[in-house]
């Protein structure tokens, strides 16, 4: 967002990026592959600048936002429509799809086009 904004100076000569994530050294060699990295990266199109990794215990200058505190516990959790219990539901009184859910289990090849997931349930 610094480079967005800001984008008037950095255009005129090579800044360096001081970052403690460890990956961000390879942004360049890396293959795009989601919207989000496309966006990224485009942000940077014209510009002369290098990432300087430094472990988290050098890097003193962070954002605080970035660090946890020890005892901190994280929620997981996982959002899923009332629409897709509905149909797993469905597929329980359903002879017909038991009967294929059980092919497609056994074997594959039977129907190609098919495949079972859980979807985290």
């Amino acid at each position: 967002m610094a480079v967005q904004k800001w984008r008037h100076y950095p255009e005129h000569g090579k800044f360096i990026i001081k970052t403690d994530h460890e990956s961000l050294k390879y942004r360049l060699e890396q293959r795009i592959n989601s919207s989000i990295q496309k966006k990224g990266a485009e942000k940077f199109l014209g510009l002369n600048y290098e990432f300087l990794y430094r472990s988290g215990k050098e890097n003193v200058v962070v954002d605080a936002l970035s660090r946890r505190d020890e005892g901190e516990c994280l929620a997981i959790s996982m959002v899923i429509p009332e629409w897709i219990t509905e149909v797993l539901s469905s597929y329980e009184e359903d002879t017909a799809v038991k009967e294929l859910i059980a092919a497609v289990l056994l074997d594959k090849k039977t129907y190609p086009n098919y495949e079972c997931t859980r979807m985290g349930l």
